[in-house]
């Protein structure tokens, strides 16, 4: 018997699951050698976020459900029975993109994906803000970015500048020669070949733009790129929590990276107030 394509047909039967978690059970259970877990789940911890331990738990004791029912007398029940998922989990920080690679996002973008990229960059919004900004969200005689309700139903004004004001200049200037569709957020900012506000995901295009410039494109990584340059510059975690939307610092300080060279220069004038 095929233990894991049994188990995926059990899953098909469990209704009080999602699609999405079903799919997620079965492609995490599907990577794991079940022969070496102990091995397997010492690499995961060592390798992978606490979210992405706890979910490969998850799915083992979803898995060892279905042992209890099909084949009772299985010793892998035992032994995924001992693991324990991490009870105070913590993501990992999220790596900025050098200065190089951004520079090389910035040349190979094309379109609203150029201009949604800048935003994330240059501005620090989030994925899903940029998505649902409107025309009237771009102030460029005051020069701020007006996100209404973001994560938490917060709202915020983030400055505009420099490179990004220029290329909200010439996106907007593109735009008043379309016919861009109204939708339920309003009058989207970005609009697609399709003239409507676009999806903003990490596959399909932008994977392909990641394919040309030889590293992978993420969301994430652009606003930690913007929250440490900004944190380089100001070294004022404050400014930069209110400038992401975060709620507390403890969050900003996973996107913001210090470098090793600023490390040393920290610690080596703690070192000189003392001669």
């Amino acid at each position: 018997m095929d233990r894991k394509k049994e188990y995926q047909k059990w899953l098909a039967m469990k209704y009080n699951l999602t699609n999405t978690t079903k799919k997620n059970y079965y492609q995490m259970l599907k990577n794991l050698d079940l022969e070496n877990l102990g091995d397997e789940l010492l690499q995961l911890r060592m390798n992978k976020s606490d979210k992405t331990f706890n979910l490969t738990i998850a799915a083992l004791k979803s898995f060892m459900a279905f042992l209890k029912e099909r084949i009772p007398q299985d010793p892998l029940i035992q032994k995924i029975d001992s693991f324990e998922t991490i009870s105070s989990p913590r993501s990992r920080p999220h790596k900025p993109y050098q200065i190089e690679q951004v520079k090389s996002i910035m040349r190979n973008a094309t379109g609203w994906r150029r201009t949604a990229l800048a935003i994330a960059l240059y501005a620090g919004l989030r994925q899903n803000e940029i998505r649902k900004l409107n025309v009237d969200d771009i102030d460029m005689d005051e020069g701020i970015i007006r996100v209404v309700e973001g994560k938490g139903r917060k709202s915020r004004e983030v400055p505009i500048g420099g490179e990004l004001y220029r290329i909200l200049e010439e996106w907007l200037q593109f735009r008043t020669l379309n016919t861009v569709k109204r939708d339920q957020y309003g009058d989207p900012l970005l609009f697609s070949r399709k003239s409507k506000r676009p999806v903003l995901s990490s596959g399909g295009i932008m994977k392909n733009l990641s394919d040309e410039v030889g590293f992978r494109i993420s969301w994430h990584r652009c606003r930690a790129t913007y929250a440490t340059r900004l944190y380089q510059m100001t070294k004022d975690v404050k400014l930069v929590q209110h400038q992401l939307g975060h709620s507390t610092s403890a969050t900003t300080d996973r996107y913001i990276q210090l470098s090793l060279q600023e490390i040393r220069t920290t610690i080596n004038k703690i070192g000189e107030m003392y001669k």
